[in-house]
């Protein structure tokens, strides 16, 4: 594979010896994680293909990848780390793995890490194509939740929606878009400028629990509508429903994997039976393609 075909922001942070060993291997497939694993293989996982590439891991590649990804100052990005992940520039996200120091049933710190998982953030323009004429109507917004299982498109697909209904095109007035960004992924903000196209009336919160973020949009920010990803926490979901009560429409996702998955989550069951959301959208993949599954409406009447 040609290593050039990475994002500059992950080659920036791998060592020279690993981009050299990817660079022998044939990918035909597009990059979407290259995880690390102390003494194993390097694991290339694509759409299409899964590879382990003969390299042994060394403890200060994972190391070194740490120091440049975190700008060499942990304390910086503390509140990240102890999430059990941080991100980077261009959104890509890297998880890790290795002991957890917990004090009074709360995480204060990690060592010994083993491990790492660096997933690569790409924007896909038109990836909400299929959908738009589902969760809008006349130039209205319906309140949607987008489910499938995870690495199959939910925030690239939210992303895309906030470019496209908070602009103006043609007749339709762009809305006002609030994006809470919780893992950083959505807008991948750098130094305050949101790096991946949102939209032009979009605004971010990042760094912040999706609960506190959509209940201090809808006092600070008066948007027309909030995004947000993964939502599942009871707290989430009350915070969702007060923004649908205060005329705020919510675009957001969920883990799941078809409409008897979601009924079997307690935390998802009273909204439903409130018909919060007017359209549940449901994703998945074969073969290494990504298409919609189902669509319902708030009746759970299948509308595809």
């Amino acid at each position: 594979m040609d290593t050039n075909k990475l994002p500059k922001e992950i080659i920036d942070i791998l060592p020279d010896e690993i981009l050299k060993v990817i660079d022998e291997v044939n990918i035909n497939d597009e990059i979407e994680e290259i995880r690390l694993r102390l003494n194993k293989n390097i694991h290339i996982v694509g759409s299409k293909e899964d590879i382990l590439i003969p390299y042994d891991v060394k403890k200060e590649d994972i190391e070194g990848i740490l120091n440049l990804a975190t700008n060499y100052s942990f304390y910086a990005n503390e509140d990240s780390l102890l999430k059990g992940f941080i991100t980077i520039k261009g959104g890509h996200r890297i998880g890790f793995s290795g002991s957890v120091i917990m004090e009074d049933n709360k995480v204060i710190g990690l060592r010994n890490i083993n491990s790492l998982n660096i997933r690569i953030s790409r924007q896909i323009i038109g990836a909400s194509n299929l959908v738009l004429n589902y969760i809008l109507n006349k130039g209205e917004v319906y309140n949607t939740l987008i489910i499938s299982p995870p690495k199959v498109g939910k925030t690239t697909l939210l992303r895309d929606i906030s470019r496209v209904i908070s602009t103006n095109k043609g007749d339709f007035v762009g809305k006002r878009v609030c994006i809470v960004d919780e893992r950083k992924e959505i807008a991948s903000i750098h130094d305050g400028v949101n790096e991946l196209n949102i939209g032009d009336k979009t605004d971010v919160l990042e760094g912040i629990n999706k609960s506190d973020g959509m209940n201090m949009l809808v006092r600070a920010m008066s948007p027309e509508v909030i995004i947000t990803d993964e939502i599942g926490k009871i707290d989430d979901i009350s915070a969702l429903e007060n923004s649908v009560l205060s005329g705020v429409k919510v675009i957001s996702s969920a883990h799941g994997k078809d409409m008897k998955d979601i009924l079997r989550k307690d935390n998802f069951v009273s909204i439903i039976k409130k018909k919060i959301f007017n359209r549940y959208i449901f994703l998945s993949i074969e073969h290494g393609e990504r298409y919609i599954k189902e669509i319902y409406n708030e009746k759970l009447e299948r509308l595809m």
